[in-house]
């Protein structure tokens, strides 16, 4: 199977909004000093969290114009693409 552009702009969509979901909560468990216990409620929070960002990068997809270039630079843009929507709706949200 061939990864079609359009596949690897929707994966470079839903991993920027994944991982900027994330990143906070990581940040804070890689505090020096503070001892991480894992509780099972996480494993539900990052299914949740994966079916959000699944949501969002095809809420954001269709307006998401493919550049030309390699399938690199399309998936760094897509990533930073799916990033900055997240960022901006948690700004907004707040």
């Amino acid at each position: 199977m061939e990864l079609t552009i359009e596949y690897i702009v929707f994966i470079g969509l839903f991993l920027g909004v994944l991982l900027r979901t994330i990143f906070p909560a990581l940040k804070k468990w890689s505090k020096p000093g503070e001892d991480f216990v894992f509780q099972i409620r996480y494993l539900f929070t990052a299914l949740v969290v994966i079916i959000i960002s699944g949501v969002t990068a095809f809420t954001i997809s269709p307006s998401f114009v493919i550049p030309e270039g390699t399938a690199f630079n399309i998936f760094v843009l897509a990533f930073l693409s799916g990033w900055g929507a997240n960022d901006l709706f948690n700004t907004l949200v707040k």
